[in-house]
């Protein structure tokens, strides 16, 4: 009786241990070692993943309708969107995001000082997928060295009364892949009905 109990003393012990290494490194057991209900924080965290899909969507769609309604200055981006920090760029303006969901902001302007890009970098990338349901079809542009990524546009990002916008990403892989791609970084082309400078 004696010899069975400390059997079974030694069992629950063995599979105590089992369930807390599970807890401390769920990436370092297969899973079938661990119950489904054994990693909260993974799963939360895959939960608030795709959580973040459609809201990083509504952000590039509300910048993009919020530039083309009418001209925005350089001021009224950096305002919306966070804090210029001091950059050795000279070419364009950087601004430490406010927003949770973005890691950077650039901005480049016209020649006379309008915003002409503006390049969102997430803190996770957005499926290909995702921005072809929310912003139509791409067109894929030929990559200036046959070992970059492939450059795309979605010419249909926004339309107002002041012009319209354009998104750019650049996908590495395959040509026959791009759909099962995604992006870390989303830039925003911002072109005038009227082009600045024009007569």
């Amino acid at each position: 009786m004696s010899s069975r109990r400390e059997a079974i003393t030694l069992l629950c012990t063995v599979l105590g241990a089992a369930h807390a290494a599970c807890d401390a490194s769920p990436s370092s057991y297969p899973p079938s070692q661990c119950a489904p209900g054994d990693h909260p924080n993974a799963a939360n965290a895959a939960n608030a993943a795709n959580a973040q899909d459609p809201a990083m969507i509504h952000l590039v769609r509300d910048l993009a309708q919020f530039v083309t309604h009418r001209g925005r200055t350089v001021d009224e981006l950096t305002t919306r969107l966070g804090k210029v920090e001091p950059s050795e760029d000279n070419t364009a303006v950087h601004v430490h995001p406010s927003d949770a969901l973005l890691q950077g902001v650039r901005i480049e302007r016209y020649p006379d000082g309008t915003p002409f890009t503006i390049g969102l970098r997430f803190v996770r990338p957005i499926p290909i997928a995702e921005l072809k349901v929310a912003f139509g079809a791409y067109k894929t542009l030929m990559p200036s060295d046959p070992f970059m990524p492939w450059p795309l546009i979605f010419p249909n990002g926004a339309q107002g009364s002041f012009g319209s916008v354009a998104l750019l990403v650049d996908v590495a892989g395959r040509l026959a892949q791009l759909d099962h791609g995604d992006v870390a970084t989303v830039t925003l082309r911002i072109d005038p009905i009227d082009p600045p400078g024009a007569p």
